[in-house]
């Protein structure tokens, strides 16, 4: 078997254990408040933002994960794209995967948030802007790989250019 196939594969299943996981600390963290809170109020809810807590944390993980897989495929997907490859395509590709995975994950996790009754639409407006930050880092980097790309190909015009105009003077 090729080896990149078998790390797909094995980032894939890491991919959907964690989501798994996530959905199921996300679920225990809706159920232990009720079935504590005839205990003790408190502490029903402090196990239940824990459990979400931890549902986060497996989240981030399967989002790394999601990352990886999207790092192994980019050079296959843009070879039967029928696109050369390059380090600036590859870049730029890579940071527009990673726009739309914050805006989706961002998506995904923002209705967890109705959940909790008193901190849940401020969770949902740090959320918000830590998601437009990380689209803003995005876009500064794709920003920065086309000057660079920009800039290669000014110069090469350039020394054309001088090339024509000093052989003009030679004659």
């Amino acid at each position: 078997m090729n080896p990149v196939r078998g790390k797909i594969k094995r980032s894939i299943f890491k991919l959907v254990t964690s989501l798994l996981l996530a959905l199921t600390f996300w679920q225990i963290s809706i159920v232990t408040p009720d079935a504590l809170g005839s205990l003790n109020q408190q502490s029903g809810f402090l196990v239940g933002y824990s459990m979400l807590f931890i549902a986060g944390i497996f989240l981030v993980r399967a989002l790394l994960d999601a990352v990886q897989i999207g790092d192994k495929t980019i050079r296959p997907f843009l070879r039967r794209l029928g696109i050369k490859g390059g380090k600036a395509r590859e870049r730029i590709m890579k940071d527009s995967i990673g726009i739309i995975a914050a805006i989706l994950c961002s998506a995904a996790i923002s209705p967890f948030f109705n959940d909790l009754s008193d901190v849940g639409s401020s969770l949902q407006t740090i959320t918000t802007f830590v998601v437009l930050g990380v689209v803003l880092l995005f876009v500064y980097d794709i920003g920065r790989v086309l000057q660079g790309v920009v800039e290669e190909k000014a110069d090469a015009l350039s020394e054309w250019l001088i090339g024509h105009i000093t052989r003009g003077w030679d004659r």
